[in-house]
């Protein structure tokens, strides 16, 4: 019987997938990892980088004192599916994924983070040689108009942008401004964030929206319309690994977008070995990178104190062009 079949026809396990959803939904790592008053701090630290002159980082973050419950109540789970298969077996992983999350919600900020999210975030060889090959590509958008992110008067801003698309599809979402975003854009649970702001080209705004709205709005809908109870472990990181495939078939996975996506890679892997924000920032700067990106890629990658979800993109990306080329999305792999 397959997992999809079981989770229809027995009861009980649908009801403890729907739960350990619930559960994994708390956690929100990436929200806590986040530091208060991300946006002021990335700017003073950007002010520095153009000034030669290296300041402390000054990430301050908000209590996690909520947990114990969360990890209380996924231990049981694991414990009791852990190795079983099927239906039962994705239950138990999915649940496994939330208490590595629980552990690393709980360590934000203290020594150990960066390792024990090298334990989360990970890639392959093969993955970090591709992210090499593109955080040395050279790429420039200097000549292009710069938008304000979250300007609704201007037509061509991420705002505006993404109102538009999500209206022309009547997507049951809202589209807001969002202060401390480290991305320009995020997606939640009825909603898209847009970071306040923040300066982007008219093409990156609309890659931006192909990335939100096919990579994961759309698939978070259909997900809820099919009474999907629950993620599979490590469908959050395909996501992002399908929303790079749609940027690919819209033609606006360019040179630009992947030095970024290399070297925020780079970014990520250096913070999980412990390098601190101005050696990623330097490193940076040596393959090509400007210093307020450099900033803004160092102290993404070093949130909570060294985060490094950055680095799931490029074998995300992997998985999710073989599993189009297996579905006949496409006729070809992509060996960039």
């Amino acid at each position: 019987m397959t997992a999809a079949r079981q989770a229809r026809v027995d009861p009980s396990l649908r009801a403890l997938a729907v739960r350990v959803e619930a559960l994994a939904s708390r956690v929100g790592l990436v929200g806590r990892a986040t530091p208060l008053g991300y946006a002021a701090e990335v700017t003073r630290l950007i002010l520095a980088a153009r000034a030669r002159s290296p300041v402390t980082p000054r990430f301050v973050y908000r209590p996690s004192d909520d947990l114990d419950p969360l990890a209380r109540a996924l231990d049981p789970v694991i414990s009791s599916l852990g190795g079983a298969r099927g239906f039962a077996g994705e239950i138990g992983a999915r649940a496994a994924e939330a208490r590595l999350e629980t552990e690393l919600a709980r360590g934000i900020g203290a020594p150990g983070f960066a390792a024990l999210a090298a334990t989360r975030f990970t890639s392959t060889p093969d993955d970090d040689a591709r992210a090499a090959r593109w955080a040395r590509l050279s790429s420039s958008d200097d000549d292009e108009p710069r938008f304000v992110s979250d300007d609704g008067a201007e037509p061509r801003s991420l705002l505006a942008t993404m109102r538009r698309a999500v209206g022309a599809l009547r997507l049951p979402v809202r589209v807001v401004a969002w202060p401390d975003l480290a991305a320009l854009a995020a997606t939640g649970d009825g909603v898209v964030q847009i970071a306040e702001g923040r300066l982007h080209t008219e093409r990156q705004a609309q890659r931006i929206v192909v990335h939100e709205l096919e990579g994961h709005v759309l698939p978070r809908l259909r997900r809820a319309a099919d009474g999907a109870p629950m993620r599979a472990a490590g469908a959050v990181d395909l996501e992002e690994g399908r929303a790079l495939v749609a940027e690919r078939r819209a033609g606006l996975l360019d040179r630009t977008r992947r030095a970024e996506l290399g070297r925020r890679h780079v970014a990520a892997t250096r913070a999980h070995a412990g390098a601190d924000l101005w050696q990623i920032v330097e490193g940076l700067e040596e393959l090509g990178e400007r210093p307020d990106g450099a900033v803004r890629m160092a102290a993404r990658a070093l949130r909570g104190g060294g985060l490094g979800r950055e680095r799931v993109y490029a074998p995300a990306y992997r998985r999710a062009s073989a599993e189009a080329a297996r579905e006949h999305i496409e006729y070809y792999p992509d060996k960039s």
